[in-house]
């Protein structure tokens, strides 16, 4: 388009001309001069500006290249030698454009070919009707990393020529209107299912074409116990993603990518209703689609599912209320949890558990005191628990100091052990190596510098201080090997955990593709090494060995062949049930849409399984007892739950 208005043109020309005493031209003697901006494969390179001038008889004029990188002047002099410049960017290399175009008595067309550069070029329509869109945004960007390679708009017919440096692309269209999903070539909205357009040096690449697909919209009303449900969020999930919250009314409407989509209204922490789905279940797996088509509508109305609610009050022994206690309360039969902190008067309520029992905890910030009640939780209902009263744990301190000969201070832990081996407490160092237990009851304990076999008993009384000295974590050595299947083949990406004889942790890794790891945290004495597959495909195996005080040591692993478990969970109408947990000692799995599961990797013998619905409001727990054996797939009788 032009870049300065023609009666400034004109009085600019007319004061130079003045002052030169040159004639003016006339309509007669005036031409057109169109430039063609091209790469070196051919392709019109859009937007480039351009400027066409001569001194005398004066002419001056600027243009930018059109989607077919066609730029044109109008008005030049006959009988002149003119000097035409520009510029373009090719990725972050500008290339300059000068030469000089003779105009004698007639038109003049000229192309100018940008030597070492390519461009990318396609179309852009409609995927519904196939109908070509004008002035939609394309844009090319590193395939990795960072940085834009090019951008164009599209013409009246839906074409466009974008140039652009070497290298590959990630080649994005978004429709100036707006009416349109923001897609990828060739055709897709989802950002990783793009494809790569790989440019040679030189040579365009034509074809990148993209059909763009107008939303689909869903609407619909949140109600909760009837009423309108304002200000919260339904999430749909599908082909694509979208949100919306819901006004006054409860309604909202989001756009979507055509297809299939779950729609979710997703509880906060202090609401009393549960998380639900579009169909009327707290449960995904079950819930109903909503279909919708490019620029289509669909309705989709979500009644509030209601949580269980239970309020009470803290205090300590002395009776007194306990403000900023935190209180915990989880489900024991089946999934549901909820946590709030008590105000001034030692009160809180809590939201969303589900109906049956409920273990309610509270302590104060410090960790000094614990208290625990069970409840019975009623969804739809809200019921009080009995005063939690915290007391405390105990009124001893246990002190010292903890050193390391190499490493970080910083990483070492002093870990606290009681009777039948049960930690009661960890506690990183200061910078000066202090560590402190504090609220301990009476008793004899273990401090142990964790994964060192470096540690002091000692026995305090209630209410007094006993210090374990100081406990100095010797220099560290190294464990490595190799992890293999039970049929020899190594393993990658295999967890391997090192613990001393305490039971304390020590290192971890996880093998390399070679199926080796390497564990630097060895002191000396008895150490632990347990290691499993990603996969829980094998049963995993623990191997126990000495360390001497500065010596590495080299040891392998084998894991062993598991048996595997399979069945169908059902629920008590006989329907099969998906997306419950499945577990058994170590191995775990989920239920297919069928509610079928198979359980790789369980040890060999009799084995509790256990089934759990991750969702809120969902199925009861359960368990089954089966045995299984090396090798071999054993069957477990149907399931059912309540």
């Amino acid at each position: 388009m032009r870049r300065t208005s023609s009666w400034v043109l004109a009085l600019v020309a007319a004061l130079v001309v003045g002052l030169v005493g040159a004639t003016p031209a006339t309509a007669a003697d005036s031409y057109t001069v169109t430039v063609k901006v091209t790469t070196a494969g051919g392709a019109g390179v859009s937007d480039v500006y351009l400027s066409l001038s001569q001194d005398s008889p004066y002419y001056w004029d600027s243009e930018d290249t059109d989607a077919s990188g066609v730029a044109t002047f109008t008005g030049v002099p006959g009988a002149s030698t003119l000097s035409l410049s520009g510029s373009v960017y090719v990725g972050s290399t500008q290339k300059q454009i000068s030469q000089t175009i003779s105009v004698a008595s007639a038109n003049v067309s000229t192309t100018v070919k940008l030597a070492g550069t390519q461009a990318i070029t396609g179309k852009v329509t409609d995927k519904g009707t196939g109908a070509a869109l004008a002035n939609a945004y394309v844009n090319a960007s590193a395939w990795s990393g960072s940085g834009s390679g090019g951008y164009a708009q599209t013409a009246a017919n839906g074409t466009y020529s974008m140039i652009v440096p070497t290298g590959t692309f990630r080649v994005s269209v978004s429709a100036s209107s707006g009416d349109y999903l923001y897609s990828y070539y060739p055709g897709t909205t989802d950002y990783n299912a793009a494809k790569k357009v790989t440019v040679a040096s030189g040579k365009d690449t034509a074809g990148v074409n993209v059909a763009l697909v107008k939303p689909g919209k869903i609407s619909g009303k949140v109600t909760y116990n009837g009423k309108a449900a304002k200000s919260l969020t339904v999430y749909a999930s599908g082909p694509g993603y979208g949100s919306a919250t819901t006004s006054s009314t409860g309604a909202y409407t989001t756009k979507v990518d055509p297809g299939a989509y779950t729609l979710e209204v997703y509880r906060s922490p202090t609401s009393s209703f549960l998380t639900t789905y579009y169909g009327g279940t707290v449960r995904a797996p079950e819930a109903k689609k909503v279909s919708v088509g490019s620029g289509a509508s669909a309705t989709a109305n979500i009644a509030l599912k209601a949580g269980a609610t239970l309020k009470g009050v803290v205090k300590n022994s002395k009776g007194k209320a306990v403000k900023g206690a935190q209180v915990s309360a989880y489900n024991t039969t089946r999934a549901g949890y909820a946590y709030a902190t008590t105000n001034a008067k030692g009160a809180y309520v809590l939201y969303g558990l589900a109906s049956g029992k409920v273990s309610v905890s509270a302590s104060t910030g410090d960790g000094a005191t614990y208290g625990t009640k069970t409840a019975t939780a009623t969804q739809g209902k809200t019921k009080s628990v009995k005063t939690i009263v915290v007391r405390a744990y105990g009124t001893a301190t246990i002190k010292g100091k903890i050193a390391v000969k190499s490493g970080k201070l910083a990483d070492a832990t002093a870990v606290l052990i009681g009777a039948k081996k049960v930690v009661y407490g960890q506690r990183g160092p200061s910078k000066s190596g202090a560590v402190t237990f504090k609220h301990v009851p009476a008793g004899t304990y273990t401090v142990v510098v964790s994964g060192s076999n470096v540690a002091k008993k000692v026995t305090v009384k209630s209410g007094k201080t006993v210090s374990f000295g100081k406990l100095t974590r010797p220099k560290l050595t190294t464990v490595k090997g190799t992890v293999k299947a039970p049929n020899g083949k190594v393993l990658r990406d295999a967890s391997v955990v090192l613990y001393d004889s305490y039971g304390t942790w020590a290192g971890s890794a996880t093998t390399s593709t070679k199926g080796t790891y390497s564990i630097k945290g060895l002191a000396k004495g008895t150490y632990h090494l347990w290691a499993g597959s990603s996969s829980g495909t094998y049963v995993p195996v623990t191997s126990t060995f000495t360390a001497k005080s500065g010596k590495n040591v080299s040891k392998s692993l084998k894991l062993k062949t598991g048996g595997t478990l399979k069945g169908v969970v059902k629920n008590s109408k006989g329907k099969p049930v998906a997306g419950v947990n499945v577990s058994a000692g170590g191995a775990y799995t989920t239920t297919n849409s069928k509610g079928a599961y198979v359980l790789k990797g369980v040890a060999s013998g009799k084995a509790t399984v256990y089934f759990s619905d991750p969702y809120v409001g969902g199925y009861l727990n359960a368990t089954k007892s089966a045995k299984a054996k090396a090798g071999k797939t054993v069957s477990v009788s149907t399931v059912k739950l309540k």
